[in-house]
């Protein structure tokens, strides 16, 4: 009879599978493993007893259910050890598992396993299931349940996704922590965390107004002690780490600030929904949710804009020549849709001489640049170069504007504490409104109020809404024309205090020259005009060839203060409201 039963007996590996820490508490290993060996306890005396494979025939992942079988690292070594077996000797007769969806929660994975198991000869057991593909009708039972599990976590997933997108329509916030800026209150709805508001703040204003790099904010915040998100989400409780933050508490990196100055969460809007199927979707289909800002739109914009050029405006390292105009030119010869290419700076070695001079050139002669080649003759670096810089002295010698924009600050900043003060009060107003609407609800379904008087109140809260969301864009826009008059005077402040000597003295510090020129234009306009008889041109003349023959200047300085010192200035070239102009003709 034991000869009998040896010869019967089917050999039984284990193959169990736990993921997250939900899953350990409640389909732990010992469960599983308890289980299994009880039902190979129960086939003990059958005609076809089961007995245990062996420790060495136990396969255990810790991995997610929808993961293939060949990136479970146990599964895959199961695969090998039958694959690798000799010859009528496998290793085990069949594989067992707890249950279906602890084994796979993708039908596709599950008939992956079933014909592979098929085709090596091994059965596949389900305890929970009481399922066994040694017969027909144990396999049709598999591919139904694996359809119906499947079917259950696609149905789980789409409730789960459901709930998300209401509470995210509800102001909740969904991220695992609130980003710097923000705190949760206790509904889970972001809320501005003044503190850190202030460094937010302070980052947009060296780089928009005081066009200091993203490594020279770095250093800024690091030597003045401004806590790290990092370090900040510990101090707000904020972040579920314990202890200190990694590194330095207030060591600052560049990248973190260049994050910051593209994140569009500032100025209220958080974006859900950027991933579906694992794949991007359009930003016009993510789901928008608003939250309090902390910066204007106007200051975000220009950031933005300044980030997109800022590849362009590459000073060269000390021992090389510096072009100092150099991603502030543009060609209007050579436009791009409604873009206009950069100038970059380039030498040549004078025959004559021996000496270098220096040029800009339009990148759309570039060898680079696959569309149609610019014909502008490149421009003289020291004739371009000294004129800007002769410009911006004299623009900004008068002391007059300085006073009347200095005494207009005070004004500025009372009315956008009074702005601040509105936009807040419109904006609870805005966010409030779901929950009146749910207590009209309420009253009518305890019939506090009838039907039409339920839809007379409706109408009036729409009505409301669009009222108060009009109001809002209105002071959105002073708060933004004000943060940009204080803007100003900070860089006419800065100009006067601290960079003036430095243009008058720029051979001996072109590198302090190069940043105070983008620190006050925002860029130059390069005008050109065929070549004539008269003009001398290096090399062969070619046909349809252009010379740059005047510059536009747009300052980063308000209009009435140009037209003032326009007016009073000592400059021959016509100063406009926002520009200068002046032929620069002189084609190399």
């Amino acid at each position: 009879m034991d000869e009998i039963l040896r010869t019967n007996s089917k050999r039984i590996a284990l193959y169990l599978r736990v993921s997250t820490v939900e899953q350990t508490d409640k389909y732990g290993l010992d469960l599983q493993k308890d289980a299994i060996f009880a039902m190979i306890k129960s086939r003990a005396n059958s005609d076809e007893p089961f007995i245990f494979a062996g420790e060495n025939y136990i396969y255990v992942d810790d991995v997610s259910g929808t993961i293939p079988l060949t990136e479970r690292p146990s599964f895959a070594r199961l695969m090998e050890d039958i694959k690798h077996s000799p010859d009528g000797a496998k290793p085990f007769d069949a594989v067992a598992v707890y249950k279906i969806d602890r084994f796979a929660r993708k039908l596709s994975i599950l008939l992956d396993a079933i014909s592979f198991f098929e085709h090596s000869q091994i059965e596949f057991i389900s305890v929970n299931e009481s399922i066994d593909t040694s017969t027909a009708f144990g396999r049709a039972m598999l591919s139904i349940i694996g359809v119906i599990a499947e079917l259950e976590r696609d149905t789980i997933k789409g409730r789960t996704s459901d709930g998300r997108i209401a509470a995210i329509q509800k102001g909740v916030h969904m991220g695992t922590s609130a980003k710097f800026g923000y705190i949760k209150d206790d509904y889970k709805r972001l809320e501005v965390c003044d503190e850190e508001a202030l460094v937010i703040k302070n980052i947009f204003d060296l780089f928009v107004i005081q066009r200091k790099t993203v490594y020279e904010i770095a250093d800024y915040l690091t030597s003045n002690k401004h806590l790290t998100p990092e370090a900040s989400s510990i101090k707000y409780n904020k972040s579920k780490a314990k202890g200190k933050a990694r590194g330095s508490q207030y060591k600052w990196h560049p990248e973190n600030i260049r994050r910051m100055l593209s994140e569009e969460l500032y100025i209220g809007r958080a974006y859900y929904g950027r991933i579906k199927l694992g794949k991007k979707v359009p930003k016009s289909e993510w789901l928008v949710q608003h939250v309090p800002p902390i910066l204007d739109e106007v200051i975000f914009e220009k950031a933005q804009r300044i980030l997109s050029e800022s590849k362009h405006q590459k000073l060269e390292p000390t021992g090389r020549h510096s072009y100092l105009l150099s991603g502030l030119l543009r060609c209007d010869c050579c436009k791009d849709g409604y873009s206009l290419k950069h100038y970059v700076g380039t030498s040549q070695t004078v025959k004559s001489t021996g000496k270098k001079a220096f040029y800009y050139i339009c990148k759309g002669k570039s060898h680079l640049y696959k569309g149609n080649k610019c014909s502008t003759l490149p421009i003289g670096a020291d004739a371009v170069e000294d004129y800007i810089l002769q410009l911006c002295i004299n623009l900004l010698s008068n002391p007059i504007s300085t006073y009347k924009y200095q005494k207009s600050l005070t004004s500025s900043t009372l009315q956008i504490k009074h702005l601040k003060r509105e936009e807040e009060h419109l904006r609870k107003l805005i966010d409030d409104l779901p929950v009146r609407r749910e207590r009209l609800r309420q009253q009518h379904e305890l019939g506090l109020i009838d039907g039409i008087k339920l839809k007379q109140l409706y109408a009036e809260q729409v009505t409301s809404e669009k009222l108060d969301r009009e109001r809002l864009e209105e002071v959105l826009q002073q708060l933004s024309q004000n943060t940009l008059d204080i803007g100003y005077i900070k860089t006419f402040e800065l100009f006067n205090d601290k960079y003036k000597a430095v243009l008058e003295s720029v051979q001996n510090n072109r590198e302090e020259a190069y940043k105070l020129l983008h620190l006050l234009i925002e860029n130059i306009i390069v005008y050109s005009r065929p070549v004539e008889v008269t003009d001398k041109v290096a090399g062969v003349r070619k046909d349809k060839q252009m010379v740059a023959n005047r510059v536009h200047v747009k300052f980063r300085l308000p209009q009435d203060m140009l037209n003032e010192i326009g007016a009073q200035g000592t400059e021959k070239a016509p100063v406009g409201a926002s520009s200068s102009q002046k032929d620069i003709s002189g084609a190399r």
